[in-house]
């Protein structure tokens, strides 16, 4: 047995890692097969120039936000609430009871408090003089 460590990620070991908790993960929660457990892109197209969107997955019962962005240049008007919106709407559609998602203090917390998501966790200092925020929004 030897340990490698590298800053290149291998395709080929990320499959096999992720397959090897993959596989534990379902051992654990085969009574959740339910669940629809899919990706979700959505986005806001403009002049066929993608201006922002929204990537995700469902899984396990709660959406996962884990990326929302909105071009500069048209911040201010809305559409990230839009996205929100439709994000909600999916995830009721998906069956899941919540939604969660992560940023940083120097990010949009507000903004997601002000749509009625809550703060669980912070984790202080990361990065260095920052906060990683946890929200949560529960929809049934």
């Amino acid at each position: 047995m030897e340990i490698k460590i590298t800053t290149e990620i291998d395709d080929h070991n990320a499959m096999a890692i992720k397959e090897i908790l993959s596989s534990y993960n379902v051992s654990h929660t085969t009574h959740l097969s339910a669940c629809i457990n899919e990706a979700l892109e959505i986005t806001l197209v403009e002049e066929g120039e993608v201006i922002g969107g929204i990537l995700g997955r469902s899984l396990w019962g709660t959406l996962e936000i884990q990326n929302l962005a909105v071009k500069e240049s048209h911040r201010g008007q809305g559409l990230g609430k839009k996205l929100m919106l439709v994000a909600e709407q999916v995830a009721v559609e998906r069956n899941c009871k919540y939604i969660s998602l992560n940023t940083f203090s120097f990010q949009a917390s507000d903004f997601y408090q002000s749509l009625g998501y809550e703060i669980f966790a912070e984790e202080k200092d990361y990065p260095l003089g920052y906060s990683k925020i946890y929200l949560r929004k529960v929809l049934m």
